[in-house]
């Protein structure tokens, strides 16, 4: 998934709304990233339309809740999120409406906390996606050249179906 990311943004398109809904898998278990909708060219936009609520608030970056403008590293935000729920097992915010979410992420700085289970190589990329600053989340890029290295030392632990 990470690698079908990068490719979006090397082309310069923001998906702008990941969620473990819009990931498909065929029958060979291979990643179809889904629904378009709201994907963006990035520095093609009409004033202003990069800005404000896009995507679905329980896996929507802060800054994005915040109706600030839509970069790469808010996909990065949304990737972390789809990690963290793939390892809990868990709906991100589940029960809250998005305005609570919206309330709990953006003004209270709550994030949902890294899962205590799971491989600690998934577990750290977690930590590092879904840092509320922007600027300390890591580039899709980094994310891959990380995932490559663990699993060249660790092979088949199930990592590779996110990468």
């Amino acid at each position: 998934m990470a690698v079908a990311i990068q490719y979006l943004h090397s082309k310069r398109i923001l998906h702008c709304d990941l969620k473990s809904s819009n990931i498909l898998l065929d029958d060979n278990l291979r990643i179809k990233l889904s629904d378009f909708g709201l994907s963006r060219i990035k520095n093609i936009f009409q004033e202003g339309d990069n800005k404000g609520r896009i995507g679905t608030p329980h896996w929507m970056a802060p800054e994005i809740m915040k109706g600030n403008k839509y970069e790469e590293a808010s996909d990065v935000f949304s990737y972390g999120m789809i990690l963290w729920e793939l390892i809990s097992s868990e709906i991100p915010y589940y029960g809250l409406t998005p305005y609570q979410v919206i309330g709990i992420v953006s003004d209270c700085k709550k994030i949902v906390t890294v899962p205590s289970e799971g491989h600690p190589a998934l577990k750290l990329i977690i930590k590092k996606c879904l840092h509320y600053e922007i600027s300390y989340r890591p580039s899709f890029e980094e994310i891959i050249v990380y995932l490559k290295k663990v699993l060249k030392k660790t092979k088949n632990d199930g990592i590779i179906i996110i990468i």
